[in-house]
């Protein structure tokens, strides 16, 4: 029988994460938020397989006000993905059951003080998300990629939560490393009784990705698509060299330091990092031949 961790138990729309309730299965979906009918389909075709909990993307305003008309066109809880800005939140937060934001990056306590009073009037709750690709500088310069840096991040964010009187909260510490994942929400779990969301990041190409996870709609570059393009281009070489193709400007860089070569998809172009640093800028129909050429060159040792 499984062996269940106690933890206190969060509503999420007309579910409950934590405590007893079921285990509950989230994904992602892969269009832009405004474009709501294929947003909407996307949602329904996963409430068909099993979903119980579908996330989305707002990056601008105009993604957060399309939340609105896909809320009363789905029957799962709705989960909408903030990155920086409290004021997409405070928007958002009118239509979805809980926020994926972290606390510490939306700016002074005033703004996150106007999230958490938002959250609370709405009866909508939060899931601070950790990830190893974009922890804080001085934790990286403390730990460098290592599980407790996740955790102190994770603390941090919670506490900030915590003085504000906020614990209708779920936290993740993800990363595209399972066992270093897993080490983390471990270690997390150590420490407190919030319930917790599990999941890798930056999941991989058809194989690895389906084992591990489905990739995200924060990507700014086709992934899988360019991912099986160097795989197929790549089958012969024999030197050990570690690629990353990230389509996530936010967790991206963090990862990319961590290989040899890497691609972070970023708005209009995009960045080439070599041994941990930015090299270049990348258009579009250059990434796959950048990219190629500079694996040859490794691999013959230039």
């Amino acid at each position: 029988m499984l062996q269940r961790r106690n933890s206190r138990k969060v509503k999420v729309g007309k579910l409950h994460i934590g405590g007893d309730a079921p285990i509950t299965v989230q994904s992602m979906t892969t269009t832009d938020t405004t474009d709501v009918k294929a947003t909407i389909k996307q949602i329904q075709g996963l409430e068909d397989v099993g979903c119980d909990i579908v996330r989305v993307s707002a990056p601008t305003m105009e993604a957060a006000k399309a939340l609105k008309e896909i809320k009363e066109n789905i029957s799962i809880p709705l989960v909408v993905d903030i990155h920086f800005d409290y004021r997409i939140a405070l928007e958002a937060v009118k239509y979805v059951d809980k926020l994926r934001i972290n606390p510490g990056n939306i700016g002074n306590t005033d703004k996150v003080q106007q999230v958490v009073n938002a959250c609370k009037n709405y009866g909508v709750s939060m899931r601070i998300g950790v990830n190893l690709g974009s922890l804080e500088r001085d934790l990286f310069e403390k730990y460098g990629y290592a599980p407790e840096a996740m955790v102190e991040s994770a603390m941090r964010h919670v506490k900030i939560l915590e003085d504000l009187d906020f614990y209708n909260t779920i936290v993740s510490l993800k990363a595209s490393d399972v066992t270093r994942m897993v080490k983390a929400y471990r270690l997390f779990a150590e420490k407190t009784d919030y319930p917790l969301h599990l999941g890798v990041t930056e999941a991989g190409s058809k194989i690895p990705g389906t084992v591990k996870s489905a990739i995200c709609a924060r990507t700014e570059v086709d992934v899988i698509k360019l991912v099986e393009q160097l795989e197929n281009a790549t089958e012969r070489v024999k030197k050990p060299i570690k690629v990353a193709i990230m389509g996530c400007a936010v967790n991206g860089p963090g990862e990319s330091r961590k290989a040899d070569i890497g691609i972070v998809g970023a708005p209009g172009n995009h960045l080439l990092y070599k041994e941990g640093k930015i090299v270049k800028r990348v258009n579009d129909n250059e990434i796959y031949e950048v990219l190629l050429k500079e694996i040859n060159e490794m691999e013959n040792g230039k």
